[in-house]
């Protein structure tokens, strides 16, 4: 029995081995697509070994990988080892892509991991100056955050659809199937943004904005990522046009799957009846005027320049894509505030965006609101606690409001214990408030603390920030325990 056990344990970390051979083909081939960068700069030539190196080790590796292990089936894995091949996931992706960096002696391993782990989990933070750099590595950037924002395990199972792949998809934190089947879900999902991207590049260059700046732009904004080919951000071109496609796209990246295929088809009323949107689209309009009125009216020399710049940065906020209109670190407190409160929401379930998301906290208000109202209302009369999605009635009960009730709890905790690191270092309450938010929160936008001369314990605490929050920290946390909980079957079965 034992030797059984200890069998169906080792065929089971070969299957993950296995997996891990087709995440290198795929990261190997993500390499390889910066390469486009010298279609507009030839003069880049000469970099292209960096990218072409690394992309095809990965792939003659990942070969060598699946061959190795082609006798294990997907079978052998155990209860809760899809969360084991999520984390191998996001951690392989971000240390494949920091290889260019270095070959290039562009930057240290730190910096590397920290611009790629900001780019894969789509946060955005950057220590990169953007304006010295190559352009094969903004694009390479930019490249990172899109395939990041949709999800990498979705961007995998695109091209290796199968049964457990029901359970990677539900892992990394999707909780809709567009689709009945998995395998057309990732695929509509890939092209849905994709068709977004192509549009709001085209958009962004109709607009005045240079080509290569437009694809870049346009797929930071619709993965809600905000990695920008400018120090200045979306500022630099002083636009109101490029403003208004960047907030509209920015709003598309805070809608879950769901919700694009009922815009797609048409289906308005639908679309306007879920009751997550509509929550998600009341907290921008009530924190635009008050962010206006108790903070930004003195601030900006006009009532319509503060309009224009709460809008845009608090569309920014919410939808977690780390786009900057204005430097924030000069704001007062109150209007700071806010925004940390909206990157900490993040936008809707299924989305690109970071963050609680919005759905839970519609859950949390809907039930207080449901039972204020029960007991104000006389007992006969029954209440019917539900909130719309795109598919219907969802009823709230208490498994679904312990599960949004106990995720808000442990991100605040984890967001708690990130501050206070930050401040042990030496950064004000104010600096250290802002910052974990929109690490945490996979938003972008910072106050300061971020830069390349952070202390190595500010950009590691940050690191873990951004990957906590991207894959909504149970993941972590259930696959670590899952390792050690195999780890110490395998050792007592071997005494």
């Amino acid at each position: 029995m034992k030797l059984e056990i200890d069998k169906k344990i080792v065929n089971s970390y070969k299957s993950v081995f296995g997996f891990g051979g087709t995440l290198l083909i795929v990261f190997g081939f993500v390499l390889l697509l910066p390469i486009a960068s010298c279609l507009f700069y030839p003069e880049e030539v000469n970099q292209i070994m960096y990218f072409v190196v690394p992309g095809l080790v990965f792939i003659a590796c990942g070969f060598f990988l699946r061959y190795l292990f082609r006798a294990t089936r997907e079978e052998y894995l155990t209860f809760r080892q899809d969360t084991i091949l999520v984390l191998l996931t996001w951690i392989i992706a971000p240390l494949s892509s920091t290889i260019p960096f270095m070959l290039a002696k562009e930057l240290t391993f730190p910096l590397a991991f920290f611009e790629m782990v900001s780019g894969w989990t789509s946060t955005g933070l950057s220590v990169v100056d953007v304006e010295n750099i190559p352009k094969i590595f903004l694009l390479h950037r930019s490249i990172t955050e899109f395939f990041g924002g949709i999800g990498i395990v979705l961007v995998v199972l695109s091209v290796l659809s199968t049964g457990f792949g029901v359970r990677l998809f539900t892992s990394e934190g999707h909780v809709e199937r567009v689709m009945p089947n998995l395998g057309k879900t990732t695929r509509v999902i890939l092209a849905i943004y994709s068709g977004y991207a192509i549009g709001g590049a085209l958009l962004y260059t109709l607009a005045g904005m240079p080509l290569f700046d437009s694809i870049n732009h346009a797929m930071a904004a619709i993965s809600t990522g905000g990695f920008s080919t400018q120090t200045d951000g979306i500022a630099y071109y002083n636009n109101d046009l490029i403003y208004l496609i960047s907030i509209i796209l920015m709003i598309l990246g805070s809608l879950g799957f769901s919700s694009h295929l009922l815009l797609l088809k048409g289906k308005f009323k639908r679309f306007t009846n879920v009751s997550e949107i509509r929550l998600f689209i009341l907290f921008i309009a009530a924190a635009i005027p008050i962010v206006v009125f108790f903070g930004l009216s003195q601030f900006y020399g006009s009532l319509g320049e503060a309009f224009k710049a709460s809008f845009f940065d608090i569309v920014s906020a919410i939808s977690t894509t780390g786009f900057s209109y204005s430097a924030v670190w000069d704001w007062p407190n109150f209007p700071v505030f806010v925004l940390v409160l909206l990157m900490l929401i993040g936008g809707c379930f299924g989305s690109t965006s970071g963050g609680i998301k919005v759905f839970r906290v519609l859950v949390l208000l809907k039930n207080l609101i449901w039972n204020i109202t029960r007991n104000l209302k006389p007992q006969r009369l029954v209440f019917e606690n539900f909130v719309m999605k795109s598919d219907g009635k969802q009823y709230i009960n208490h498994r679904l409001v312990s599960q949004a009730a106990s995720y808000i709890f442990i991100f605040l905790l984890t967001y708690s214990i990130g501050v206070s690191i930050l401040m042990t270092l030496g950064y004000s309450f104010r600096d250290s408030f802002f910052e974990f938010a929109s690490a945490v929160g996979t938003v972008g936008l910072t106050i300061g603390v971020t830069t390349p001369d952070m202390p190595p314990v500010a950009l590691w605490t940050e690191i873990v920030g951004m990957l906590m929050g991207r894959l909504e920290i149970y993941v972590i946390f259930i696959a670590v325990l899952k390792v050690l909980k195999d780890v110490k079957n395998v050792v007592s079965l071997k005494k």
